[in-house]
């Protein structure tokens, strides 16, 4: 349970279950602040001249800091360190050893499916990986509790489908194995240094995906800057500013601190491949025999990969993560102005390299949306015959050809707006070949209801995007 914005607490008796590692409260009282009520009265009655608004910020600034400093003598007050014996491991490693860094909104993350973010203003370890958001997510793993910024791990694992936390947990195991990380070394609310990060130095990209955002697209940015209005800003979700929407078009953006010694990178954009500063990275992290890179791309040509090749023979491990979205028609409706036959050619080239000094996996990630759920089926099949031609083993979402699917963020533009007859019909396709991916559909499905209040929107984001590209969904799916 997360401790944001919660007033200080004053802990009278505390006991500590040492078997569990939990903490039982037997009795926490709220403490009064006697002293900032005087104050508010003061203000009131005109004998400070303090505004009102400046006194609740300072009041909520010092109770931030009195509430961190509470929670950081409960926590080493009762020792409870992963790796001192009152604690088996935590919830999740991800906060421990992960951060999580975009450029073009300055924020800093625990790891990328985090809802709770913290804006940069220095490069300082402090801020980047000790910021207070990270230390009180921290807390919460360090509890055994889910923090209310994890809710897509927990939303997954709840319908028994794989999660990142589960990700990170094999990331550990395999870390501690080939002995890059000690598994005596204490876990606390404050890190030396993250092992691992989630890097999106750029949103420069040359494509403009539909559910895409400014943030990581520079084509979407223009876009977006050319179509805004009152009432298009509504059915884009648009809340940026002209200035801002100016600044991610011409990719004017915070420059990341450089974290050398991290052994496991995950580069994103925009799209790293073109990207200047990911070459930067690559160059200057240091050698380790253990080090693995995972690589986001949107695969459009086999000539988009010659210039970050070299970079990469220094490491380990190289994984590629290939986002596809459909199949033909499907795919070029919605990654626009990506073409197919130059993606599946960039695909075989990816699957026929060897890209790393040990080995290579390259795996897919597809993102369910109302424009491609009737195109499930044949992407399954497609990551299958890949599978078979180049790998020959047992499906798994993270391994080798392997396939993830991912529900689109904006529930305008999810399953939520595909009727049930619609979904069954799907489902029914799905289930003679993919029997074990129709299960984690069907759970999609059940989880997401159908929503008519969210059809209509979804149509208008449509047509928007039609009439603008020349495109038309109805010549994909007339049905939706």
């Amino acid at each position: 349970m997360s401790t944001k914005n919660q007033p200080p607490i004053e802990i009278t008796s505390t006991e500590l279950d040492r078997t569990s590692g939990s903490i039982k409260d037997t009795e926490v009282i709220p403490k009064q602040n006697q002293e900032n009520n005087q104050r508010l009265a003061e203000i009131k009655s005109g004998k400070l001249d303090e505004s009102i608004s400046e006194f609740k910020k300072n009041r909520e600034k010092n109770e931030n800091l009195e509430r961190l400093s509470s929670e950081k003598w409960r926590y080493n007050h009762l020792h409870i360190k992963a790796g001192s014996g009152n604690l088996a491991k935590p919830l999740c490693y991800a906060p421990f050893y992960n951060v999580y860094l975009r450029a073009s909104s300055k924020e800093s993350r625990v790891c990328c499916m985090s809802t709770a973010s913290h804006e940069l203003k220095t490069n300082e370890m402090s801020e980047v990986f000790n910021n207070d958001t990270a230390q009180d997510i921290r807390y919460s793993m360090l509890k055994g509790e889910w923090h209310d910024s994890c809710k897509q791990c927990k939303e997954r694992e709840d319908i028994h489908l794989e999660s990142d936390r589960q990700m990170y947990d094999a990331w550990y195991q395999s870390a501690v194995n080939s002995h890059v990380i000690n598994p005596h070394e204490p876990l606390d609310v404050v890190m030396p240094e993250p092992r691992w990060a989630d890097l999106r130095p750029s949103n420069l990209c040359n494509l403009k995906c539909r559910m895409c955002y400014p943030d990581n697209s520079t084509e979407i940015a223009r876009e977006w800057a050319k179509l805004s209005s009152p009432v298009s800003d509504i059915t884009l979700d648009n809340t940026y500013s002209t200035d801002e929407l100016t600044r991610l078009s011409q990719r004017k953006h915070y420059k990341l601190p450089e974290l050398n010694k991290v052994v496991n990178l995950k580069l994103l954009g925009g799209e790293p491949t073109v990207q200047k500063e990911v070459f930067d990275i690559l160059d200057k992290v240091e050698y380790n025999r253990h080090s693995k890179v995972d690589i986001t791309t949107n695969a459009t040509t086999p000539q988009q990969f010659n210039s970050i090749e070299p970079y990469l023979k220094k490491f380990a491990q190289v994984g590629w993560c290939v986002s596809i979205d459909g199949t033909k028609q499907e795919y070029e409706y919605i990654r626009t102005p990506a073409k197919w036959d130059r993606f599946d050619a960039a695909v075989n080239h990816l699957l026929s390299k060897q890209w790393g000094r040990l080995n290579t996996v390259v795996t897919f990630h597809f993102v369910l949306q109302a424009w491609n759920w009737s195109s499930v089926k044949d992407v399954l099949q497609y990551v299958k015959d890949l599978r078979y031609k180049y790998h020959g083993g047992e499906e798994s979402p993270y391994g080798h050809c392997g396939l993830t699917i991912q529900p689109v963020d904006q529930p305008w533009l999810g399953i939520g707006v595909v009727p049930y007859e619609e979904r069954e019909r799907e489902l029914a396709l799905v289930e003679k070949n993919f029997s074990r991916r129709c299960e984690e559909l069907k759970k999609w499905s059940t989880l997401i209801p159908y929503d008519p209040a969210l059809v209509k929107r979804f149509r208008a984001y449509t047509h928007l995007l039609d009439e603008k590209r020349g495109t038309l969904f109805e010549s994909i799916n007339p049905k939706i």
